[in-house]
């Protein structure tokens, strides 16, 4: 995936990076750009990555950003841009000092017409890239990677978020096989992470040892009272009985 991002990058001046919290957008970033300064890929060798309060870092920074691109090709990368509205950011400037400069912006808003806006007349097509989901067999592989012990065996069923009454099995070896991964891929609770990376590492870290339901304190025993029991004869006996006692166990008990 990071390879054929970054031809991506390289192919394209201005490439917008767009998709939900926590679906990888920085990361496939880092990647992509490790891979270009690590081999140099077309004469690339510096890779700047800027971060936060992005715009103000820009302005204050503008001029040595503006020299380090006429020196060298360079993919200049944008983190976590909030927005490019209106002279925000010095898309033109950027862009023109160097021919094979290249931008690539992680923003939530990116709209044709504000992109167009700041480019003006420059001769640059913006190329939108939206980061969507994993496949499941990739959430699958993602969480057993990440996840914070071995499967139980309850835990591979549908309802796998309930508790078994027994101590459970580990699911041994269970991840190995492509039907493994694909049985894993279907269950609800994995699919109601709806393939967000941040999220399926997450539920995989907050995985916890089972452990086995406490035995409930013996129930308490009956409270003697007194009864007053009349014999068929007529005759009439006080009685002791635990309140408990159903009538089959006195009899039982050959109480009467």
């Amino acid at each position: 995936m990071a390879t054929e991002v970054q031809a991506v990058f390289l192919q394209r001046r201005l490439v917008t990076l767009s998709g939900s919290k926590g679906i990888g957008k920085t990361a496939l970033m880092v990647a992509a750009g490790r891979f270009i300064q690590m081999r140099r890929v077309n004469g690339f060798e510096e890779v700047y990555w800027l971060n936060g309060d992005v715009p103000n870092k820009i302005s204050d920074n503008l001029q040595d950003l503006l020299r380090a691109l006429r020196q060298d090709p360079n993919i200049l990368v944008l983190a976590d841009v909030p927005s490019i509205s209106l002279n925000s950011l010095p898309l033109r400037e950027l862009l023109e000092v160097n021919q094979k400069a290249r931008l690539v912006l992680e923003v939530a808003d990116a709209s044709p017409d504000q992109l167009k806006a700041q480019l003006g007349s420059l001769n640059v097509k913006p190329t939108k890239m939206e980061l969507g989901p994993l496949q499941p067999l990739a959430q699958a592989r993602l969480f057993l990677c990440r996840a914070a012990r071995p499967l139980y065996d309850f835990e591979l069923h549908e309802q796998g978020s309930g508790k078994p009454s027994t101590p459970p099995k580990i699911a041994e070896g269970f991840g190995q096989t492509l039907g493994d991964l694909l049985a894993l891929a279907e269950l609800p609770w994995l699919r109601s992470l709806s393939g967000n990376p941040s999220h399926i590492v997450d539920a995989a870290q907050a995985l916890k040892p089972w452990e086995a339901t406490k035995a409930e304190s013996a129930p308490p025993k009956g409270q003697m009272v007194k009864v007053r029991a009349v014999r068929p004869s007529g005759e009439v006996d006080k009685l002791k009985l635990l309140d408990s006692m159903t009538v089959a166990e006195i009899i039982d008990a050959r109480i009467i």
